[in-house]
């Protein structure tokens, strides 16, 4: 979708870029993270969209280095652990 297109048509500019950063942090995720999104996936009903924006959020929290925080309201709305939250982060400065 372009920018024009996405703006005429209503789209939230920041969910949208919060996608495409999850999107771009999968690419580049290893195996294990994949298989453990999915295997919490599965086991808690969340949906790709739901795992997308756990992604997202905390990939914000570390791009605006707001710490400890951020990170604890990642794993709240996420129910992610801090080891997965960590590899996600590390997987964010990867791709920076």
């Amino acid at each position: 979708m372009h920018l024009l297109e996405a703006l005429a048509a209503g789209t939230d500019l920041v969910a949208l870029s919060c996608r495409v950063l999850a999107r771009k942090v999968l690419a580049k995720a290893n195996e294990k993270i994949k298989r453990v999104l999915e295997y919490k996936a599965e086991r808690t009903a969340m949906s790709h969209d739901e795992a997308l924006k756990i992604l997202a959020v905390s990939g914000h929290a570390h791009r605006e280095k707001a710490g400890r925080k951020h990170t604890e309201y990642a794993r709240r709305v996420s129910s992610v652990s801090p080891y997965l939250l960590n590899k996600i982060n590390a997987a964010y400065r990867r791709i920076e």
